[in-house]
């Protein structure tokens, strides 16, 4: 079976049906870390015509067409940086546009001509780069012809304006902070998962097509806690408010109550009832209605108990994170992870807008990537 995807470039692109799965396999894991799904070890450069270009959380995208010295056209589809990255870089969105010639730089997908960029060179010289993963390119010790603001010197700068450590306690915005460069820094805490032999069933036929939430833009807890853009506690009435940033999670600690009995659906993030101890947040979480427990395919049951701990340093100027998860169908013993918040002077949380596209399946090419020189 063949597929015509080349229309919208001006050219003709004919792929395989079985290259195109792969190109949507891999493309629907891009969520957070692209050394799993990408090669760290083979960062190619790529110099073409942006013929395609979205901006749009949870990645810009572009579609861009490279000829090769022998005439023949590659078709590369690359996701970078969302806005909400690159706005706190102080990069916008007419910074890029179609029809410009970029270079590009980053990591190729295993078997696709699919990218995750890492560093951007503009006509005029100058670069953009995702600090997260790469230092400057091309540019090194030339500070004029950075564009952007890296995302750890713009934490810094933050911290350094602020005369004091806040006094509000735990309701505040907090950061994650970008100098621990740990993917999915909340899963890899717990190491390996003590799975159940039914949960190594279910994992085993683990889509990453139609069964991966984040491509849709959706997403439940735990994972809910292992994103990379801000979260801010609030109070409402007697109840806490924890907003989260990345697809716009709204979660409502009851302070009062009991929760629901059990087999009660209570949403992707559950129901949560939290107390006081001394000065940490302890919130116990259930009826969760979300089938994933990580990014990589691994159940969750509807007896997940979660007991979440948030409690600051010494200092203040950081929160740290404990849950404990049970889940006895999933898990053979408690699994526990960990992570850490900054305290960025100045950081809000923002709306996310999370948007689907069809570019999100990657875009398969006639012509194969040419081989790392």
């Amino acid at each position: 079976m063949q597929l015509d995807i080349g229309s919208r470039f001006g050219l003709r692109v004919r792929g395989v049906f079985g290259a195109l799965a792969a190109v949507i396999a891999t493309a629907a894991l891009a969520h957070h870390s692209p050394f799993v799904h990408y090669e760290s070890r083979d960062i190619r450069e790529v110099e073409g015509e942006v013929v395609g270009f979205e901006w749009r959380n949870p990645h810009t995208r572009f579609d861009v067409k490279e000829i090769g010295t022998d005439g023949s056209v590659t078709v590369w589809n690359m996701e970078y940086s969302p806005p909400a990255i690159l706005l706190r870089q102080g990069v916008t969105k007419d910074r890029f546009h179609v029809g410009t010639k970029l270079k590009f730089a980053g990591y190729k997908a295993k078997d696709s001509n699919t990218m995750f960029i890492t560093n951007i060179l503009f006509p005029d010289g100058t670069e953009n780069y995702n600090d997260e993963y790469a230092p400057p390119r091309w540019t090194a010790g030339k500070s004029d012809k950075k564009i952007g603001e890296a995302l750890v010197d713009y934490q810094k700068r933050k911290i350094a304006e602020a005369a004091t450590v806040s006094t509000a306690g735990i309701f505040r915005v907090w950061a994650n902070d970008f100098n621990d460069r740990t993917p999915n820094k909340l899963f890899a805490s717990a190491g390996k998962l003590p799975l159940t032999d039914y949960a190594q069933q279910i994992k085993t036929k683990w889509n990453p097509v139609s069964d991966n939430p984040y491509i849709f833009c959706k997403s439940g807890m735990p994972a809910s806690m292992d994103q990379v853009h801000p979260m801010e506690f609030s109070k409402v009435g007697d109840d806490i408010r924890l907003r989260v940033e990345e697809y716009d999670v709204v979660r409502t600690i009851h302070m009062k109550g009991t929760p629901p009995r059990k087999g009660v659906k209570a949403g992707p993030n559950g129901y949560s009832l939290g107390h006081w101890e001394g000065d940490t947040l302890v919130i116990e979480t259930t009826n969760i209605d979300y089938p994933w427990f990580d990014k990589y395919g691994t159940p969750q049951s509807p007896d997940l108990r979660l007991v979440e701990r948030f409690s600051l340093t010494a200092d203040k100027s950081r929160l740290d994170y404990m849950v404990t998860v049970t889940d006895p169908k999933v898990f053979s013993a408690p699994v526990v992870m960990k992570r850490q918040w900054l305290w960025v002077p100045g950081e809000v949380v923002k709306p996310y807008n999370c948007k689907f596209s069809k570019s999100d399946l990657g875009v398969v090419s006639a012509t194969p990537a040419p081989a790392a020189k």
